[in-house]
């Protein structure tokens, strides 16, 4: 079953402990570290790929589906980039899973078959000596074959942004055997280059006013601020904010209260959206609405 896989280097009868297998899977691709670990979770491996296929279905990667737990290819597993950035975004949030996938050489030590027993990311942008190093990257896992290309997963952090990036199918050359590595870091470098979080819009900002029925006007204004990330070269005065709001609402209303949306439309797309809330109280005025009721009689 994991004929043609990479392997961590584990032998029969070695004894590890689960962490070690951890390592071993999410470092080197070790085939033999994610069929232990199956016989730890579940009685079959078909029993764990349920799972495998169940977990995606929670996390909402709609277009993944897998046969098996290696990576090895098989005409019925598959998955998309977007499904992949889903489940890398979900594990990096196990501080387990991303204190292991941030390290690009783990001493293990040793057990009852090596004196000594190492194991080597094969994330060759974690490596300092390495053509391919980007010293913001802090994971996450490559995955290779001959049907699916050179594949890379990984995080990179960098004066308080936060980017995933997923790079799969790149060919193998003579030239360049890892253009996987390559293409990343030239998207991290643009991403961290040419883009910032702007606040377009603040709280308590006052947008437009709706008439109160059996009370009097009433202001709106931003519930909450509003901050997105937007290419440096993105004038603020070129974003348009449409006001979604009824013809009147009837009091009473409370200062809080949410009465409308305000849509964020840039270059003909919604780019955000946020509640437009009472400012304040408005008081139902008995008179004002017997007023309105001898009127409509």
């Amino acid at each position: 079953q994991t004929e043609g896989a990479s392997m961590a280097g584990f032998v029969p009868g070695e004894i590890v402990t689960v962490r070690d297998l951890l390592y071993g899977a999410m470092l080197p691709s070790g085939a033999e570290c994610c069929e232990a670990l199956v016989r730890l979770v579940s009685d079959s491996e078909e029993s764990f790929v349920a799972l495998m296929n169940q977990k995606a279905a929670e996390l909402g990667m709609k277009n993944t589906h897998f046969t098996n737990p290696t990576g090895l290819h098989s005409d019925n597993t598959y998955t998309t980039a977007r499904d992949m950035a889903i489940m890398a975004k979900y594990a990096m949030q196990k501080s387990a899973f991303s204190s292991i996938v941030k390290n690009y050489a783990v001493q293990l030590g040793q057990t009852n078959k090596h004196a000594d027993l190492w194991q080597y990311s094969t994330n060759k942008m974690l490596l300092t000596s390495s053509p391919y190093y980007y010293a913001p990257v802090v994971g996450i896992k490559t995955g290779s074959t001959d049907e699916a290309g050179r594949c890379v997963i990984s995080q990179a952090e960098d004066s308080g942004y936060h980017y995933f990036c997923v790079v799969m199918g790149s060919p193998v050359t003579a030239a360049e055997p890892y253009q996987n590595f390559i293409e990343t870091r030239q998207l991290y470098r643009w991403a961290f280059g040419n883009f910032s979080l702007r606040t377009l819009l603040e709280q308590g900002e006052l947008m437009a006013e709706v008439p109160v029925k059996y009370s009097g006007d009433g202001k709106v204004a931003i519930k909450e601020d509003v901050v997105q990330l937007l290419r440096d070269d993105i004038s603020l005065d070129s974003i348009i904010y449409k006001a979604e709001l009824p013809e009147f609402v009837e009091a009473p209303i409370a200062a809080g209260d949410t009465v409308g949306k305000m849509h964020i439309m840039l270059m003909g797309e919604e780019i955000g959206t946020v509640e437009l809330v009472a400012t304040q109280d408005f008081s139902l005025s008995w008179f004002r609405k017997a007023l309105g009721t001898i009127g409509s009689l």
